[in-house]
């Protein structure tokens, strides 16, 4: 299993060829989509929900910065952690490695909220999701 310094969570994932541009390397939107599937894990893995129907989460914010090309047939591991909690909503983060040589290829943020679907209105995080997810992170998210 991969590390990155900060990252209790390391999802490895290999590029598509359809992730690429004219340019040759993964276009910079498909970023958005591997933090997307390292967010899907971090709440398999962590939080335990195993169906998208349980999530009750919607994507408020996103943010990638770019820090080097990626090319296809490059694996990445992406980290992935919960920063903070806040009464409706909660911060992760993301750090993008080439596994071929350590490079930073991408780092990125993106802010949470929880959601009631059936009532149509954000609602508290729960504390269940609060507490495995600082028990996972190993400190308190306030």
């Amino acid at each position: 299993m991969a590390t990155i310094p900060g990252f209790r969570l390391v999802l490895r994932l290999r590029p598509r060829f359809r992730d690429t541009d004219a340019m040759g390397h993964v276009n910079n939107a498909v970023f958005f989509t591997y933090f997307e599937e390292a967010r899907a894990e971090y709440y398999r893995q962590v939080v335990g929900l195993d169906s998208y129907r349980n999530v009750g989460i919607i994507l408020a914010q996103t943010r990638c910065d770019y820090r080097s090309p990626l090319f296809v047939g490059e694996e990445v591991d992406i980290g992935t952690r919960v920063d903070r909690f806040g009464r409706k909503s909660f911060e992760m983060s993301f750090a993008v490695h080439a596994c071929s040589d350590g490079r930073l290829v991408a780092e990125g943020t993106c802010v949470n909220v929880a959601y009631d679907y059936g009532a149509g209105q954000t609602i508290a995080i729960p504390d269940e999701f609060r507490r495995l997810a600082s028990a996972y992170e190993g400190k308190p998210l306030e």
